[in-house]
């Protein structure tokens, strides 16, 4: 498993969704089987590291909260 803890060299992204009129301001970035989420405009926070399932479950619960439907 990778070190979650250097993520010096890792190529963070942003959501595809994220404008430049200060809507979303996260990034992301994947390490092994784990997805580190933090706020670029404020780095002095610290990042949060969910497992793949977790975000995935959290994305299709949002969808289907959104779409006004449950699982």
């Amino acid at each position: 498993m990778e070190s979650l803890r250097d993520l010096t060299r890792a190529r963070w992204r942003r959501p595809s969704h994220d404008g430049d009129t200060g809507g979303y301001c996260v990034e992301i970035v994947t390490v092994s089987r784990h997805v580190t989420i933090c706020d670029f405009k404020d780095l002095d926070r610290p990042a949060f590291t969910f497992t793949r399932n977790a975000v995935t479950a959290f994305v299709r619960a949002t969808a289907s909260s959104e779409s006004g439907t449950r699982r």
